[in-house]
């Protein structure tokens, strides 16, 4: 395993796992605590913490789950593992932002096969022996140099960095291997669920409304396809290794491009207690995430938004009503941001139009004014016209289109 992608993973598992033993009693079942909302975060989005709230005992490690710093920790090493191999054995993605930025980052010269696959059941399933032995090794290979050295001694956490030290430190915040080591395997041994009056104790999966859950089961599951493709390069296959470049995993949704033979290697890839299911739509077409993939009899590349709500036989109210009590200037500032959305996602201009004239007539029944919509269209023209340049449209059709 790569030493920046343990980094961040212990920057994950000190948050959740930093108590001391003699606070270890008073945790009677995982840790979950209803988010405060603090008079500092006035909106009504609050950053999510792996302790489940700010003011936790390990208030000075808990970072948010939306830090930018531990996705670029775990994703440094790999990228200059690929930029000098041509092998990509990090499969995690953040977001179909992240996934449309690599689409568009990567050349296919001809693309021949588009696949989607969907865990049926991962946290539920996830065996705690394998779960604790697989992050006990990521742990330990942070600690220790490729020839099994030891390198560093402790993990230290502080308000703005964490660093490893090899001899000594002073900080009161330092970890060795064996300490996150203990306290993860606590967090996971102590696991209980009350029902019916009656406490259980969960011995098989992880909890799928807690804050730390999708982290443990995102690192599980690289831990697997990360030694899958270490073995094939040790083995010299480093060919069909390469045809794993183009995988991406969200979790539980796994999308392969440029590779039809995934599905025969996927009981060599995960362990046999997870069951993965194929649920790829055509032979030359996938949803992934909110993402419409398809290929066109030339190999080209084309997405388009997803929305299984489209597929419902009854309307969905999801925009604000102008005669609600909102503001007017954050009402009209959803189409914009929904107009930015579109364009990510579209590469043909007849499919953004679609989206953006659907969602215009929605809005306009819905109480909003036609000339302010134009106003927001002009606006998000000029300041988002990297987003539309390709469709090669003036801004008088695109509002003839939109709005008319």
């Amino acid at each position: 395993m790569h030493k920046a992608t343990c980094v961040a993973l212990l920057l994950v598992l000190l948050v959740a796992v930093n108590l001391s033993e003699a606070e270890w009693p008073r945790l009677p079942r995982w840790p979950r605590y209803p988010r405060p909302r603090w008079p500092r975060f006035p909106s009504p989005t609050y950053p999510r913490y792996l302790t489940g709230k700010r003011d936790a005992d390990a208030a000075m490690e808990n970072e948010p789950l939306s830090s930018d710093e531990i996705s670029r920790l775990a994703r440094s090493d790999n990228d200059l593992l690929y930029s000098r191999s041509g092998i990509n054995q990090m499969w995690i993605l953040k977001n179909s932002k992240e996934l449309l930025e690599h689409l568009k980052s990567t050349h296919f010269s001809r693309v021949h096969s588009i696949k989607a696959f969907d865990f049926s059941t991962l946290y539920t399933t996830i065996p705690h022996s394998k779960l604790k032995e697989r992050l006990a090794k990521i742990i330990s290979n942070a600690f220790t140099s490729k020839n099994g050295n030891r390198k560093y001694k402790f993990i230290v956490v502080n308000y703005d960095k964490t660093y490893f030290v090899k001899e000594k430190s002073d900080s009161e915040n330092k970890y060795t291997e064996r300490d996150i080591i203990q306290m993860l395997n606590f967090l996971i041994d102590n696991i209980f669920v009350v029902f019916g009056g009656k406490v259980f104790q969960q011995i098989v999966g992880i909890p799928m409304g807690t804050n730390c859950a999708p982290l443990l089961a995102d690192i599980f599951l690289y831990s697997y396809e990360a030694e899958f493709i270490q073995s094939l390069v040790s083995e010299g296959k480093r060919y069909l290794a390469s045809d794993f470049n183009f995988t991406n995993r969200y979790i539980d949704d796994v999308l392969s491009i440029n590779n039809p033979k995934f599905a025969d290697y996927l009981s060599s890839i995960y362990p046999s207690e997870l069951e993965v299911k194929e649920t790829t739509e055509t032979n030359n077409s996938a949803s992934y995430l909110d993402i419409m993939l398809s290929y066109d009899i030339d190999g080209h590349m084309n997405t388009s938004l997803y929305d299984k709500r489209d597929d419902f036989n009854f309307s969905i109210t999801n925009f604000p009503f102008l005669s609600s009590n909102i503001p007017s200037s954050p009402a009209y500032g959803v189409f914009i941001s929904q107009l930015i959305r579109y364009a990510r996602a579209s590469t043909k201009y007849t499919d953004f139009v679609l989206r953006a004239r659907r969602l215009s007539d929605k809005l306009l029944s819905q109480g909003y004014v036609c000339d302010r919509l134009t106003s927001s269209l002009r606006k998000f023209y000029g300041r988002y016209g990297e987003l539309v340049i390709h469709y090669d449209v003036p801004l008088s059709r695109m509002v003839d289109d939109i709005l008319s």
